[in-house]
């Protein structure tokens, strides 16, 4: 989450102005956000303190929603708690959450720019943005590149069907911590009621293309709950297929 620091030219810092002394954690909230300010990571009025207090003093984490108006490009980005009970997904938790976007041929298309586009902040639930510029209007989009922010993501009904069309063309396009990624998210958010399982598992069909061990076993562990659910079951069978 706080990947784009500059750690080297932190340690630096820390270990220079804390020489025989002793360190408390307000100490390496200070230190990094010195360095993130000077190298520019973060706005001057955001400090990784306000951050990280959203992130060690609530319980959980969240699942942002990615809705896509896709005439005008504008994008929805809504942050809630997830539960994989959905009677607690309102908690009144929010967290300070940092966006960062990929597309197929677009803004980052080569899934290297791992930097925040944007925040969503605690005190934000939902965050309009135009992207226009940087997702064209026939084009997937994905959230959260390379996982480097802990948290879900769940899209619109068409940009799942965008990804799965994507995945089964040419799937090393996506980059391959982000296609584990779909793969847990997508079965996750099913499993929490929050996806359909048809859309969940029809994007687990291109994996007779994968070749790369993090989305099979993101997909192993996740199907374990449904062979074990299902136990009983008549689809047991064809689950095993």
């Amino acid at each position: 989450m706080l990947c784009a620091i500059n750690y080297r030219n932190y340690l630096t810092r820390k270990f220079s102005n804390r020489e025989f002394n002793n360190t408390e954690q307000r100490d390496l909230w200070s230190c990094l956000t010195s360095q993130a300010h000077q190298d520019g990571t973060l706005e001057p009025s955001i400090t990784v303190k306000g951050i990280m207090d959203t992130w060690t003093l609530q319980k959980g984490f969240p699942v942002v929603h990615v809705l896509r108006d896709y005439p005008t490009g504008v994008i929805a980005f809504t942050q809630w708690k997830f539960s994989l009970i959905p009677e607690y997904e309102n908690s009144g938790y929010t967290w300070d959450i940092p966006v960062s976007v990929a597309t197929g041929s677009g803004h980052n298309s080569d899934f290297n720019e791992t930097k925040p586009s944007f925040w969503i902040f605690r005190n934000e639930t939902k965050v309009e943005r135009n992207m226009s510029g940087w997702v064209d209007v026939g084009d997937w989009l994905v959230v959260n590149v390379q996982t480097t922010g802990y948290y879900r993501v769940n899209y619109d009904t068409e940009n799942w069907i965008r990804i799965t069309d994507q995945l089964a063309q040419a799937p090393r396009q996506i980059h391959v911590v982000n296609r584990a990624q779909l793969l847990d998210d997508s079965l996750t958010l099913a499993r929490a009621s929050l996806l359909p399982y048809a859309l969940a598992l029809n994007l687990t069909l291109y994996l007779h293309n994968e070749v790369e061990f993090l989305p099979w076993e993101s997909y192993f562990n996740n199907m374990d709950f449904l062979f074990n659910m299902a136990l009983n079951l008549p689809i047991h069978d064809p689950l095993k297929v």
